[in-house]
């Protein structure tokens, strides 16, 4: 056993030891160490169909529900609006709410 100098600190070091004692400098296995100032990447796993779906279930909720808005302020003073289309528009609006839940929960589902 031999001693070495610490090339961050310039204390004795055992050249058996993995790192400084004085100053905590990797002396051995350097190349598994990633230095702080390096970018990580950040790797997507969620597929593009499913992406695209929560676009999709996205679109039909916020259009439904802006159309079921539209349709409720432009409906005749009397309060008798169209009612089978309000109904299309208000279930478009649950079926895209339900089926980004659902998205969403298959994104979770599928991720380790």
């Amino acid at each position: 056993m031999a001693l070495i100098n610490c090339p961050e600190c310039n204390n004795h070091v055992s050249d058996q030891a993995l790192s400084c004692p004085h100053c905590g400098y990797l002396l051995k296995g350097e190349e598994n160490v990633t230095p702080l100032d390096t970018e990580s990447i950040t790797i997507e796993r969620t597929s593009k169909k499913l992406k695209g779906q929560l676009a999709i279930s996205k679109t039909l909720f916020w259009g439904g529900a802006i159309l079921g808005f539209i349709a409720a302020i432009n409906s005749s003073p009397s309060g008798t609006a169209d009612e089978t289309g309000l109904t299309w528009i208000l279930g478009i609006s649950l079926f895209g709410a339900a089926w980004y839940f659902v998205t969403k929960i298959r994104i979770w589902w599928h991720h380790d």
